[in-house]
């Protein structure tokens, strides 16, 4: 008799053990993925509630939330470590980021876009000092520390 094709020998018995505990494995982290994925929204942020959005039904006069508190390590001009602290989480709404923002820096720093390679305005910066967030002026390296790539990032 000649050799049954694979659909045919799978088709003829009950499935081998592995491919059943590969199955209900699957099964089983799909059911948590999606239990996880519903609780997850079903619970509201700090910064939500900070800005006024309501929460399961409660008018947003009833939300209340502690203000984040987020430490950053405080750099001199020269770039010497000075003190940590703590300050104040900056939470804004979209339309705030872009009237403060240039569109390219709103798209870079908010919406996790990226400049063409070869074009930001500090590629050729080499002047000695410490660069900061254009969003909250937190330093973020000392030009010490710049690494130059080659790839125009």
């Amino acid at each position: 008799m000649a050799k049954p094709y694979p659909l045919q020998s799978a088709l003829r018995g009950p499935a081998p053990a592995r491919t059943l505990g590969a199955r209900r494995g699957f099964m089983a982290g799909s059911a948590l993925a999606l239990a996880g994925l519903a609780l997850g929204c079903s619970r509201q942020s700090a910064a939500a509630a900070q800005t006024g959005v309501a929460s399961a039904g409660k008018p947003a006069s009833t939300v209340t939330a502690a203000i984040a508190l987020v430490p950053i390590a405080v750099f001199s001009n020269s770039g010497k470590r000075l003190r940590s602290e703590r300050v104040a989480k900056i939470v804004k709404t979209d339309a705030q980021w872009q009237r403060q923002l240039p569109p390219l820096s709103y798209q870079v720093a908010r919406r996790n876009g990226t400049e063409r390679a070869f074009t930001g305005p500090l590629l050729g910066e080499h002047r000695k000092g410490v660069f900061g967030c254009l969003c909250c002026n937190t330093a973020l390296y000392d030009s010490a520390t710049k690494f130059e790539s080659g790839t125009g990032w």
